[in-house]
């Protein structure tokens, strides 16, 4: 079980040190993922009309971390391809399951801190008052 574990883990700080090599393209991406959050956000705020907003930028959100998502995911075995590590990857002795879970979970973290970069981006051009939202949401009850 620790063994797995380990590996896991090796996953998640591989995928890591490769976005801090490409920390570039990390900004690159994160700055259009926010532009195309705003394009959104801005048609409720130019109808002048709160709950449209709050709508679409939920939306929005919604559709920046499935996409961030899942494009890690499949941009995990590019990478490899990119670094010429593939054969490497897939010959290792890690069961395939260790690796998407380790690549999975890398991909969650980085979806979410994307999702809040890009709320606090809309936060900033938008007239948003999220004082009373309930941030757990369905976990509160845990």
């Amino acid at each position: 079980m620790e063994q797995t574990i380990r590996q896991t883990w090796a996953f998640v700080f591989r995928n890591y040190h490769l976005t801090r090599r490409y920390i570039n393209w990390v900004i690159v991406f994160n700055f259009y993922a926010l532009v195309a959050s705003a394009t959104v956000a801005l048609i409720g705020v130019a109808a002048n009309d709160y709950q449209l907003t709050l709508t679409l930028v939920v939306g929005a959100l919604l559709w920046n971390f499935m996409s961030s998502l899942y494009n890690e995911i499949a941009m995990s075995i590019a990478y490899e391809r990119w670094e010429g590590t593939l054969e490497y990857t897939f010959m290792a002795p890690v069961s395939r399951l260790i690796h998407l879970l380790g690549v999975s979970l890398f991909s969650r973290f980085n979806a979410i801190v994307q999702t809040v970069v890009v709320l606090v981006g809309l936060l900033l051009i938008t007239d948003l008052n999220l004082q009373g939202a309930t941030w757990p949401g369905p976990w509160q009850r845990l």
